[in-house]
This record gives structure tokens, C-alpha cells and sequence, in this order.
């Protein structure tokens, strides 16, 4: 449906005003979405930076931020659907390809809105796997640090932490005790 078609006088006047406020509506929230999504982009390149320095505390704080704007962007995402719904019944169409966009510039900045809203999520989605790669190598090299002392501390456990363990200065059953040194009569007199 053309949502320019001016025929209808005054009853289409109200009706087209109605369209074009939903389209302005839908718009705004496309935008601030787009804004939060930018955000977002902003924050996954602070993370793949302090995932490069180790930095776990801030990559924390950056992943706190940024779900709380992913809260928002669902909520946006709730309020795109149910305007883009009222849009839809308004005009008589059930997809947004149906949409005309004609003359209505409005309508122009809607197919923007969504073209670059889909351009930043592709950005997004590449640089989070950079990160979430870079993330599962450091749990990896984490996981064989854990490996090695846990290693080392059974070893230790078995020789005694001190290095001094012997059967009589051992109270762990099963410790490892070097053989007794033989002497000569010899060797004492020295």
C-alpha cells in the first residue's frame, strides 16, 4: 500500500498523520537501537583489548555494560514490534517489504535505519567472536595452569613441601623415602 496516497480527504488526512506518526516512532526507536548497537560495538572492541591484556576485571565491567544495554535493545525490539504492528494494520500490508516508499522520506530513513542496523550487528557479531575466541585460549591456558599445580602440589605432597621428608619426618602414609646412607668405619673417622 502507497501510505502517500492523499485520497480521502479529511478522514485520510487523520489516517495519514496517524502512519506517519508510527513510521516517526518506529524511527526513533530504529535509532536509539542503532545507537545502543554502535555502543555495544564500542564495548566489544574494549574487550578484545583488555582480553589482549588479561584484564579481567575490566573485560567483566565492559560485559556488565554491556548486557544492561542488550536489556534495553529487547525492550526497543518489543516496542519496534508492536508500533511496526499498528503500522502494518494501518496500512493494510503484512511484511515491510510491502511498504512503498515513495515519496515519504520517512520511510526512507525506516529501510536506512534497518540496512545499517544490520550492517553493525554483522561488525558486532565478528568482533565477538574475536573476543570469544581470544576468551576460550585464555581459559584454555588457565586450565593447564591448573593442571601443572595441581601436578606440583601432588608431587610435593608425596616428597613433603619442606624437601625434607623421610619415613620418620612423614606423617602421609605411602611417602617416598630415600634409602639409608651406608658408612664405612672409614667414613666415620673422617
Amino acid at each position: 500500500m502507497d501510505v502517500n496516497d492523499k485520497s480521502g480527504a479529511d478522514a485520510g488526512g487523520a489516517e495519514e498523520d496517524r502512519i506517519n506518526g508510527l513510521i516517526q516512532s518506529i524511527n526513533l526507536t530504529m535509532r536509539r537501537k542503532l545507537s545502543l548497537l554502535y555502543e555495544i560495538f564500542n564495548h566489544s572492541n574494549l574487550a578484545f583489548g583488555y582480553v589482549s591484556e588479561d584484564s579481567v576485571e575490566q573485560l567483566a565491567n565492559v560485559f556488565s555494560e554491556k548486557q544492561e544495554m542488550i536489556y534495553e535493545i529487547d525492550y526497543l525490539d518489543r516496542k519496534f514490534l508492536n508500533e511496526f504492528e499498528g503500522l502494518k494494520a494501518a496500512v493494510g500490508i503484512s511484511s515491510m517489504e510491502e511498504l512503498r516508499v515513495g515519496d515519504n522520506g520517512r520511510l526512507a530513513d525506516l529501510r536506512l535505519n534497518t540496512s545499517e542496523i544490520m550492517d553493525i550487528l554483522k561488525k558486532i557479531d565478528a568482533l565477538d567472536q574475536k573476543v570469544n575466541q581470544k576468551i576460550a585460549k585464555l581459559r584454555e591456558d588457565v586450565a593447564a595452569d591448573l593442571v601443572r599445580i595441581r601436578r606440583q602440589r601432588h608431587i610435593s605432597g608425596i616428597y613433603g613441601s619442606d624437601g625434607a621428608a623421610g619415613p620418620a619426618g612423614s606423617s602421609r602414609p605411602g611417602a617416598y623415602a630415600p634409602p639409608p646412607v651406608r658408612r664405612s668405619a672409614y667414613d666415620a673417622k673422617k
